[in-house]
């Protein structure tokens, strides 16, 4: 007795679901990972206060005269896509050991500091009358 398996209509619609699903998540990882629109943005105390493009190797440094609130200086590197802390004055260091972030939607937090790094989109600016609004 030879047996034969045909796919039926559910067995097709799962089967095209499944693809079109791996095939949306393999373009979405991929447009994530090789979108130019990826921008460090370093937050004091709320405020953008440095962008930095994620793609291109920098460093920053926020100095204590100029931020009166910070410990002390406070340097920010871009290197190879990433982003790291490379020189603080936190009694522990938690955000130096963090390490590395690479990836749109990632931060590096120092409180005592009251920094923020983080990586995202362009931000879009609209100015008013003078009066400019980022988001």
């Amino acid at each position: 007795m030879k047996m034969t398996l045909k796919p039926n209509k559910h067995d097709i619609f799962i089967g095209s679901f499944i693809i079109v699903l791996i095939v949306s998540l393999i373009i979405s990882v991929l447009s994530l990972k090789n979108s130019d629109d990826h921008y460090v943005y370093i937050k004091y105390d709320g405020q953008v206060v440095h962008q930095m493009d994620l793609y291109k190797d920098e460093v920053y440094v926020l100095e204590k005269e100029e931020y009166k609130d910070l410990l002390g200086d406070f340097e920010v590197t871009v290197k190879n896509g990433k982003v790291f802390i490379s020189e603080n004055t936190c009694p522990q260091d938690f955000c130096k050991h963090v390490g590395e972030i690479s990836f749109k939607g990632q931060s590096l937090i120092c409180a005592p500091n009251r920094i923020v790094v983080e990586i995202g989109e362009k931000l879009e600016s609209e100015c008013d009358w003078g009066v400019c609004y980022e988001g």
